[in-house]
């Protein structure tokens, strides 16, 4: 961090430190023998303005070092004060877990409630600095932030729409023509400029009427080849959101905002896993705040996204309008409305400690665009920006590059297919090259002489394209209607009820191995209506009451579980 810093605002974090007493609400050192076990906790952990990084062993190393010896410090005969049973409680579960995000991560997470209701902050104290640093993460990392020792309350000037949930004007609005390149731009191009709500995204101006004339042959094939993308990019995008809407893992009991984030709070799945009911079901907005809809839904369908780029539809929307296309896996920065869960197991995971996808399509004009099909899980509004553009204001580390789906074949990091995540990406997958059979079908009967080989088929007008994207949306929320989904699950004999591991975590049946060990397990309707009665609805006691009732049953889970090649091929997570 650099130091000597001024600028202030109220609730908001420094990018750097502070840099000395100045602006900041300093508080009387605590001596008590807690303390001071938990400040040399946070002196021994990383740098915290230094180690924003993802998947470093020699971090988790130093992570792991830090934590064990502070477990292992006595403080006193006296008993250890809340705050420090807290951390102990958390150095321990950390330490204990197997947290595919790194042992960093994880520590975060679990002090997230006392990072966020931080309040003062002391530039002397290694702990005030790290937990500053994470509220910054936390709240989206943005370039140019500050606070000035009060963190309660949120400035209303600070941190406005026009801020961060777009890119910023300077970036996107072009100030010379494009083919003079004199200043004083009056216009765009009509048909390629995007505009993002009420402002210019993506455009090519000129300063008269003439310089657009002298321009047309030049500009010809950028502004075909854009308007093309442009649509296409849109069509997608609403196909996620219909088909997430629609059939869902995700399960929630509210929603609200705090200090720029966007809390989710989850709702537990455990009495219909007991149940061995169907894992996917309809989005409820009926409990979340329709301002908060788009990006819960955007944050549960990120784990999709590399599968959707598989699908027949998506290849089709750009079959041959690109000359490259790469999946970046990325770390963010200046998000407007970050999203935080609750989850079930009373602990916080934010989408500014956990990688984002998105992809570079280089077009076969040579420019080169991002598609951000979850940009609304940090509150930004744009789907298609300038490649330049995005990476300057929005990428704050990349994790990994590669072609979309590459990462996700490799037998090394494929996502086992008994997580409800992996099996809905799976689903999604196979109804939507449902839904692009039924939609060039019908396309074809009512167009006959219209040639749908592409979405870049010369023969599709802008009226027929119209007429595209209605039969797509249509025909998606036919097909994702919850009786149909039924259906096809059954038609298909695809295994996807839920049941509960030992522990406690909802996983889907994935063999008909599996289904025979599972069918005399779940509770019938009687049961669970006795159970919801007469047990308090405690994940402890329902953890007991499972595992007694499971292996009662003989069932037991292979410790190692298979790898997910291994589950792929056939192998069970039961022993037996």
């Amino acid at each position: 961090m650099a130091s000597g810093s001024t600028t202030m605002s109220r609730a908001r974090l420094y990018l750097t430190d502070p840099g000395g007493p100045e602006g900041s609400d300093v508080e009387t050192s605590v001596e008590a023998p807690c303390q001071l076990s938990i400040e040399r906790l946070f002196e021994n952990l990383p740098n915290p303005t230094s180690n924003d990084r993802y998947g470093d062993r020699e971090q988790d190393r130093q992570y792991k070092r830090a934590l064990r010896l502070f477990l292992e410090e006595e403080t006193g005969p006296a008993e250890h004060d809340n705050e420090c049973q807290q951390l102990k409680s958390v150095a321990s579960k950390v330490l204990r877990s197997q947290n595919p995000h790194g042992v960093r991560v994880a520590f975060i997470d679990g002090i997230a409630p006392m990072i966020i209701d931080m309040s003062k902050y002391d530039a002397e104290s290694a702990k005030s600095r790290y937990l500053a640093h994470c509220k910054w993460i936390l709240q989206g990392r943005k370039d140019h932030d500050a606070y000035d020792g009060d963190l309660s309350d949120p400035d209303p000037d600070e941190d406005s729409d026009v801020e961060y949930s777009q890119l910023p004007k300077k970036l996107t609005t072009q100030t010379r023509c494009a083919y003079c390149n004199s200043e004083g731009r009056q216009f765009c191009c009509r048909d390629c400029v995007v505009i993002t709500g009420s402002r210019e995204t993506i455009g090519t101006g000129y300063c008269r009427r003439r310089c657009e004339v002298l321009d047309k042959d030049d500009h010809k094939p950028v502004c075909f080849w854009r308007q093309r993308f442009a649509r296409s990019a849109r069509l997608m995008q609403t196909i996620l959101m219909i088909m997430e809407d629609r059939q869902t893992t995700l399960s929630l009991e509210g929603s609200y905002e705090r200090d720029g984030m966007i809390f989710l709070k989850e709702k537990s799945r455990h009495f219909m896993a007991m149940l061995g009911d169907k894992f996917l079901g309809r989005f409820n907005d009926e409990v979340v705040e329709e301002k908060h809809k788009k990006a819960a839904l955007q944050d549960q369908y990120l784990p999709d996204l590399p599968f959707m780029m598989l699908s027949s539809t998506q290849e089709w929307l750009w079959k041959g309008l690109f000359e490259n296309i790469e999946q970046y896996t990325i770390l963010v920065k200046n998000a407007h409305r970050p999203v935080v869960r609750h989850t079930i197991h009373n602990t916080i995971e934010s989408s500014m400690l956990r990688p984002h996808t998105v992809f570079c399509v280089t077009l076969r004009t040579g420019e080169k665009f991002a598609v951000d099909y979850a940009g609304a899980r940090f509150g930004w509004a744009e789907t298609i920006t300038h490649w330049e553009h995005f990476a300057a204001h929005r990428l704050k580390r990349v994790i990994r590059r590669s072609f979309p789906g590459a990462w996700e074949r490799d037998p090394a990091t494929m996502v086992p297919a008994y997580l409800p995540e992996k099996k809905k990406a799976y689903l999604h997958t196979i109804f939507l090259r449902m839904v692009q059979s039924e939609v060039s079908q019908s396309l074809q009967l009512g167009y006959p002489d219209v040639s749908f080989d592409t979405a870049l088929s010369a023969s599709i007008t802008d009226s027929v394209w119209k007429v595209i994207v209605v039969s797509f949306v249509e025909i998606t929320g036919c097909f994702f209607e919850e009786g149909n989904t039924t259906r096809f699950i059954s038609e298909l004999g695809i295994k996807a009820r839920m049941y509960l591991n030992d522990n406690f975590e909802v996983w889907v049946e994935q063999h008909d191995r599996d289904h025979e060990r599972l069918e005399n397990v779940w509770f019938n309707e009687n049961q669970l209506v006795w159970i919801k009665t007469h047990v308090p609805d405690d994940m402890e006691v329902l953890k007991k009451i499972w595992n007694d009732w499971i292996s009662s049953r003989g069932i037991r889970f292979k410790d190692p579980l298979p790898s997910p090649i291994e589950i792929e091929n056939g192998a069970t997570v039961f022993e037996g």
